[in-house]
């Protein structure tokens, strides 16, 4: 039985089979204009995307204190 891997490379294998020999991935540059973050480098704002996608899956978010973390839990548990 074949692999997902084995797959995976037979599907690329396919794809490139007409690519000529001469050509090179080195002569089509790849454009790295894409995000590499979606929010600054703030705590804040990177718990508040952290919040936004979780509840976006319908998770409920309970923010607290590392000093109330402790009592939040038992009462959720």
């Amino acid at each position: 039985m074949t692999g997902s891997r084995e797959t995976v490379l037979a599907r690329i294998r396919a794809a490139l089979a007409d690519v000529p020999a001469s050509e090179s991935p080195a002569g089509h540059p790849v454009g790295r204009d894409y995000l590499s973050t979606h929010t600054a480098e703030d705590p804040a704002a990177l718990l508040d995307l952290l919040a936004a996608n979780l509840a976006d899956y319908r998770a409920q978010v309970h923010r607290t204190t590392k000093g109330r973390l402790p009592g939040v839990l038992t009462r959720l548990l």
